[in-house]
C-alpha cells in the first residue's frame, strides 16, 4: 500500500474514543494542508503522551506520476475517507514524499 508522509503535530481531543489528532501535509507547491483524524489512520501508535511533532503517513494511491506533471511530482488521492479540513482528497506532492511499499 502507498502512503504519503506527513507530520502529526498535536493531540486534539480524547473523545470520541480513540481520540483525535491534528496532522499537516505540505504539497509540492509548499501549501500546508490541515487534517483532523483518528490516530490509527497514521499507523504510528500515537497517544496523548506522544512527543509531537511525530512523523507519520496517510494511506493513498498514486493517480498520476508522468505525462503532464513536472518531473519528480506525483498526484495522489487519499484513502480510507481521509480528507483535508476543506474536503480536499487529491494532492500534488513530491515523489519522495510517497512510500510505495
Amino acid at each position: 500500500m502507498e502512503s504519503v508522509r506527513c507530520d502529526v503535530v498535536r493531540w486534539v481531543a480524547d473523545n470520541p474514543r480513540p481520540g483525535w489528532v491534528e496532522a499537516h501535509l505540505t504539497d509540492a507547491k509548499g501549501r500546508r494542508w490541515l487534517f483532523f483524524e483518528k490516530p490509527s489512520i497514521f499507523g504510528t501508535g500515537l497517544d496523548r503522551s506522544s512527543h509531537f511533532p511525530v512523523p507519520a503517513a496517510i494511506p493513498c494511491e498514486v493517480v498520476s506520476d508522468g505525462g503532464e506533471l513536472e518531473a519528480g511530482l506525483v498526484e495522489i488521492r487519499l484513502l480510507d475517507g481521509v480528507q483535508a479540513q476543506d474536503g480536499t482528497v487529491r494532492f500534488l506532492v513530491r515523489a519522495d514524499q510517497v512510500d510505495r511499499g
